[in-house]
C-alpha cells in the first residue's frame, strides 16, 4: 500500500511539473516610501528567480538593492496569478512578502503588486510592475493602504 501511494504521488509530482519551467531576470524600479513623517526615495536593482508552474502561475523570489545610497534592500519572495493575456501581453498580480532594512531599520510587508509581462520571443519578456496594495511596517511605523509610487521595476526574464 505503502509503494502504491508513493507512486501516485510521483506520478502526480511529474504531471504537475511537466510543464515547469524556471525563469531568471532583473530589473530597475523606484521606490516613493513616507514613514514617521520622512519621506525618502530610492532606485533599486533587482534580480531574481523564479518558477512558472502553469500559464497563470508562478512563483520566485528577486531581491531589491538600492543603488543610489546603499540604504535599502528587500527580499521578496512572491506568488504570481496571471489573470488575463491578450496574445504577447499577461496581465498578472504578485502576492508578496517583502522582509528587509532601510535606513537601519527593519522593514517587512505583505501585499498585492500589479504587473504586466510582455513576451518578445517564447524565452524573453519585459516585465513592469507598479504600485502596492498592503501593509507594511518601517521601524515603529506600520501602514495599510495603497501606495503607487511604491515598487515600481522595469525589467526582462528570461525563461530557460
Amino acid at each position: 500500500m505503502k509503494k502504491l501511494i508513493l507512486t501516485v504521488v510521483a506520478v502526480f509530482a511529474i504531471a504537475f511539473c511537466a510543464n515547469a519551467q524556471f525563469y531568471g531576470g532583473a530589473g530597475f524600479g523606484f521606490n516613493l516610501v513616507t514613514s514617521d513623517g520622512h519621506t525618502s526615495s530610492s532606485l533599486h536593482f533587482t534580480p531574481g528567480v523564479g518558477y512558472t508552474f502553469s500559464e497563470r502561475s508562478s512563483a520566485g523570489v528577486y531581491l531589491a538593492l538600492d543603488i543610489a545610497g546603499g540604504t535599502q534592500w528587500t527580499i521578496n519572495p512572491y506568488y504570481r496569478f496571471t489573470f488575463a493575456s491578450v496574445k504577447n501581453a499577461h496581465f498578472f498580480t504578485e502576492a508578496k512578502l517583502k522582509i528587509g532594512q532601510t535606513r537601519g531599520v527593519t522593514m517587512w510587508g505583505l501585499g498585492l503588486v500589479p504587473g504586466l509581462a510582455f513576451s518578445l520571443t517564447d524565452k524573453l519578456d519585459i516585465v513592469a510592475r507598479a504600485g502596492y496594495l498592503g501593509l507594511e511596517s518601517v521601524g515603529s511605523s506600520t501602514a495599510f493602504g495603497i501606495n503607487i509610487l511604491q515598487d515600481n521595476e522595469l525589467g526582462v526574464q528570461y525563461k530557460f
